[in-house]
């Protein structure tokens, strides 16, 4: 899929869904799990696109310390030129709203099913339907890329489907076969309709090399050509004479145009169009354009041969007929289940992998639905076998040298520079490793303690898994940190409004909130509801914040000296400045969050940090605007205290300059050192003492270094440094 891809195409499309991370709303949580993957993927290949890009293993391990430095401490470095530390906006995905907005993207849904609408189960077939663009497992079906809108095509799809079926398509991690294939039967549409460009194309060069002169084009296969008999058939069974399913001909005149295209492949030639096409051009135009008359035969002639050269190409598949085609089907679905396991229920099978490097079209992907669908469980490769099976010979230093041949000698597959790795023979790998030395150099400081574990005690048994929402999961209760689209009116649409999420505007459909119109309330009776009060702002982000005043375009209120309401009328620059900061708002919800305000009295209010409130005052608009939320959970601390953060004996470590890394410990207040106070000016900083220790010298060690390395120079480095001497 392209992870990505995927988080920018639904953080375009659900605008809230994404915010970049402030260090005062981090918001609280029992673990934190890094993606080392991820990090090391970015480190170590920060330009794909450069095939001549190199970097030094030094400089990648480097990268990645600063990369979890820079998380983790926020710390900053403007003079760095590593390809990670730069981006140190990091954007916190909320999988809150990711479910809201999910339950929005299928609304449509909700009074069209001849069963219970389920959120839970349209999660999981949402989960599923991400399969199909590809993971770490399949390749994506041809023509279904997330950058040309691949995954809205799927819920379309989906949303026409479901309707006609009894049930979900992924029950729990169990695919029901006969709805999924009645869902590939209505994608299959899709491919007809993105082959009438491919068509429109061909027809347009067919004319463009008749205008030319040209007949025949060079195939590729040319400078191999081999023997052939023309009697030669690649026979099969029809497929039902399906129109999108079918590779094979139907009638008389379509075997003539094969053995006729069967007989320019073996010549090493490629008929152009032309060729192909019904002698007759008015009706070839009246049946191949498909005028609402249906797909004409030309038409799904050059449909047949289009997939036909996919598989032969792409696929290496010698003779496209009903039993390799249904080849194909089986072992794409058995994919699919096989993923699902994988992630509901765990590993059904250890030795299980895609035998192919690219999917079959979605046309070819039926009468599956009776499949049987076992798996062998098998056993996991151990740590070496599982090196040795995906590591080139040039990393053979990873290994003990007991397995080193294994990488270099002749007789193994060397795949540096092939595109496509080659999949591992499971049993020929064990077999050579068999081979190898059975013993390994002693290890003569050993720290490794090993303790035999049972699988059993720790696997979980899949009807043992729960699944879905935990029991008694209150949805509607507010957590500081973990947004909601509620509390606020509002319905929603869909459409193409160039949101800005990030660099760029969006190119796809965005899902805005139009906050509902309601009249507009007396300013006074806010301003006597709200001054002085503490309510939630920047919905649906919501963040604590005290009302500073409230104002429109005529007057604004605030609390005086004695905490009374004062009326202060807007005019000049207070009025052009109101006029600023609506606009403003205005815009930049819609073009950021995606969000339509619509008639907005504007807030001021003052932004909690740790409860000392900021003496800068920002604006919101009231619409956006929560107090006094009736499902609070008041049991739940949004800030503490630095004492309660830091409690006397706490272990700390600094993460700022100049003592990066050094630790400290928090004490009691009457102690004269190692104490942790807010800074007497109240300017958002703490103070800490902390115990320095000394780095060590190691300038003897780098001299040494330095003399033992290799240094490596070019030819005409060596020139001049040469110039000269005899």
């Amino acid at each position: 899929m392209g992870v990505p891809k995927f988080y920018r195409w639904i953080s375009e499309r659900y605008p809230c869904l994404s915010e970049v991370v402030k260090e005062y709303q981090i918001p609280e949580f029992d673990n934190l799990y890094l993606d080392m993957n991820g990090i090391i993927h970015i480190c170590s290949h920060p330009n794909d696109n450069d095939p001549h890009f190199r970097i030094t293993e030094e400089k990648m391990f480097k990268d990645i310390f600063h990369y979890i430095e820079v998380r983790f401490g926020g710390k900053k470095d403007s003079n760095s030129r590593t390809p990670t530390p730069e981006e140190t906006t990091f954007h916190l995905l909320h999988l809150s709203l990711m479910r809201e907005y999910i339950n929005y993207e299928f609304h449509d849904l909700r009074c069209a099913l001849p069963f219970p609408y389920d959120l839970e189960s349209i999660i999981d077939d949402w989960v599923l339907m991400g399969f199909l663009v590809g993971n770490d497992f399949i390749p994506h079906l041809p023509h279904l890329h997330i950058n040309k809108e691949a995954l809205p095509i799927l819920y379309r799809t989906y949303k026409a489907t479901l309707p006609t079926l009894d049930g979900y398509l992924n029950e729990g991690g169990k695919l029901h076969l006969p709805r999924f294939e009645k869902f590939l039967v209505k994608l299959a549409e899709f491919e007809l309709e993105n082959f009438h460009e491919i068509y429109a194309d061909l027809k347009y060069f067919k004319g463009k090399r008749l205008k030319d002169g040209e007949a025949f084009k060079a195939n590729k296969r040319a400078m191999d050509l081999k023997p052939f008999n023309f009697e030669e058939e690649d026979t099969g069974d029809t497929l039902n004479g399906a129109l999108l399913g079918s590779l094979e001909e139907d009638d008389d005149d379509e075997d003539e145009v094969e053995d006729l295209r069967r007989t320019y492949e073996r010549l090493g030639y490629e008929p152009d169009p032309a060729f192909v096409d019904d002698e007759d051009e008015d009706e070839d135009s009246s049946t191949s354009e498909d005028g609402g008359g249906g797909v004409g035969g030309t038409f799904k002639e050059e449909f047949r041969l289009h997939k036909r050269d996919y598989y032969m190409t792409k696929m290496n598949i010698k003779h496209v007929n009903s039993a390799a085609l249904h080849h194909q089907a089986t072992n794409y679905v058995r994919a699919i289940q096989w993923i699902l396991n994988y992630y509901y229920n765990g590993i059904c099978s250890w030795s299980w992998y895609y035998p192919f490097h690219y999917a079959p079209y979605i046309s070819d992907v039926r009468d599956f639905a009776h499949m049987e669908m076992g798996f062998e469980l098998g056993r996991p490769f151990l740590p070496y076998q599982q090196l040795l099976a995906v590591l080139p010979p040039l990393s053979k230093n990873l290994l003990c040298k007991a397995y080193w041949s294994l990488l270099t000698s002749p007789d193994s597959p060397d795949w540096e520079a092939v595109v496509l790795i080659p999949f591992i023979d499971e049993e020929r790998l064990l077999q050579a490793m068999e081979a190898a030395p059975k013993y390994f150099p002693v290890i003569h400081m050993n720290h490794a303690q090993v303790e035999r574990v049972w699988r059993e005690t720790w696997e979980l048994p899949p009807d043992k898994i729960k699944k879905g929402l935990c029991p008694e999961v209150q949805l509607d209760i507010y957590f500081a940190g973990f947004p909601t689209l509620k509390h606020v009116d509002h319905k929603f649409h869909m459409a193409k409004e160039g949101v800005k999420v990030f660099q760029q505007n969006s190119r796809g459909e965005n899902f805005i909130l139009d906050i509902t119109e309601k009249d507009t309330p007396d300013l006074r009776d806010v301003a006597n509801q709200l001054l002085g009060k503490e309510v939630f702002v920047s919905w649906p982000h919501l963040i604590e914040a005290k009302v500073e005043a409230v104002s429109d375009a005529r007057d604004r209120y605030q609390l005086g000296g004695n905490q009374e309401v004062q009326r202060h009328p807007v005019e000049h620059n207070m009025k052009e400045e109101f006029s600023l900061s609506r606009n403003s708002l205005i815009s930049h919800h819609h073009d950021r969050w995606g969000i339509n305000l619509n008639n907005t009295p504007i807030l001021s209010g003052k932004m909690t940090l740790e409860k000392v409130w900021s003496k800068v005052v920002q604006p919101y608009p009231l619409q956006t605007i929560v107090k006094d939320i009736g499902v609070h959970s008041h049991g739940y601390q949004m800030h503490l205290t630095p004492q309660e953060y830091f409690p006397p004996r706490t272990k700390v470590f600094m993460l700022g300059q100049p003592h990066y890394g050094a630790m400290g410990e928090a004490c009691d207040p009457i102690s004269p050192i190692q104490v942790i106070e807010i800074d007497p000016s109240h300017k958002g900083r703490i103070r800490v003492a902390m115990t320095v220790m000394h780095e060590p010298n190691f300038d003897v060690v780098r001299g040494k270094q330095n003399q033992l390395e290799e240094r490596y120079m070019t030819g005409e480095g060596c020139a001049k440094a040469l110039q000269g001497r005899h």
